[in-house]
């Protein structure tokens, strides 16, 4: 074996080696906790409990009342990702090749855009307004934010050793689907659309909702497009009956979890919002994009293999290949 061979291997092993794989890990998780703990700020609407940013009351310990500490809370998980982030970013970034790279400089440029982002919402009271640009400002965020953590499931993909896809079309087209609908559920949630259609599964008693009003349409898209995740969901775990055992649970956990998410939106109509039930629906929902996009993942950016070549000034490993 020649020496750059060697070299190579090392830069591979090393970026493949347990360190990586759980700074990235802690940064994905810390990611989805923000969120759902966004979800549940804005749920129990503690959104403008800290009057001040970045500090609350102008202070690192402030009044102990549990809509404060709320708030508080998700701001110190969201400067812990942050950190973690920049930690993930900068002990991949000479071992990297270029895909990872590029998601690596995306996640820094959103991380910053989102937390001066959230300085705005508070700063402009924007969940006290009640017009379209508290809907854009505040959807967007968490918008945002959604893509921050799929693209850290995404680098995470680049450095594991196995993989949980299915079919090339079908991962994608899932990843597609179900990413729409969180953004559309997102879009619901702070329009203030999620009794848009006050039954289910009818809206006002008919199959077609009555009226184009914005929140009702809405509302209707959404289950629409729920209606469609499930088929699609369903349709694939069928067809991979006769598969192998590793795709059949693939499938199955997929189908399992928009089954749960459809079963939860459901019951947030029935119970007419339900606070629980509408924190449950968050976490389920990024829960299922964090699982679809690691489907994804094989399409989007190739692992790093053993025998990669090395290049750049800066020791950056190149992609040989698709994975």
């Amino acid at each position: 074996m020649s020496g750059s061979t060697v070299a190579n291997t090392v830069i591979v092993s090393g970026l493949k080696s347990s360190g990586p794989k759980w700074l990235l890990a802690s940064t994905i998780f810390l990611t989805y906790m923000l969120m759902v703990m966004g979800n549940l700020v804005t749920t129990t609407g503690s959104g403008l409990a800290c009057p001040d940013w970045p500090l609350c009351y102008g202070s690192v310990n402030p009044p102990k009342e549990l809509s404060i500490w709320l708030e508080w809370g998700h701001r110190l998980i969201g400067g812990a990702t942050g950190i973690l982030t920049i930690f993930s970013v900068a002990y991949m970034w000479k071992r990297a090749n270029k895909a990872i790279r590029f998601f690596m400089k995306a996640l820094v440029a959103l991380l910053l855009f989102v937390a001066v982002l959230g300085g705005v919402i508070v700063l402009v009271e924007a969940p006290l307004l009640n017009t379209f640009f508290r809907v854009a400002l505040v959807s967007s965020h968490i918008i945002l934010a959604t893509i921050i953590f799929t693209s850290l499931i995404l680098a995470f993909y680049a450095i594991s050793d196995f993989n949980l896809s299915d079919r090339k079309l079908y991962s994608l087209s899932l990843f597609a689907v179900i990413y729409f609908q969180v953004i559309l559920g997102i879009v619901v949630r702070y329009s203030k659309s999620s009794l848009g259609c006050p039954d289910f599964p009818l809206c006002f008693g008919n199959v077609f909702p009555p009226s184009l009003e914005p929140k009702i349409l809405l509302h209707y898209t959404h289950r629409l497009f729920a209606l469609g995740v499930f088929i699609l969901a369903l349709w694939r775990m069928v067809k991979n009956y006769r598969q192998g055992r590793e795709q059949k649970l693939v499938s199955a956990i997929t189908f399992v979890l928009v089954l749960t998410q459809a079963t939860i939106g459901s019951l947030i109509v029935l119970t007419k919002m339900f606070y629980p039930l509408l924190i449950l629906h968050g976490a389920m929902g990024f829960a299922l994009l964090g699982w679809v996009a690691y489907q994804a993942a094989p399409y989007i950016v190739p692992p790093l293999k053993s025998g990669e070549e090395v290049g750049g000034e800066e020791g950056g490993v190149e992609m040989a290949g698709a994975g």
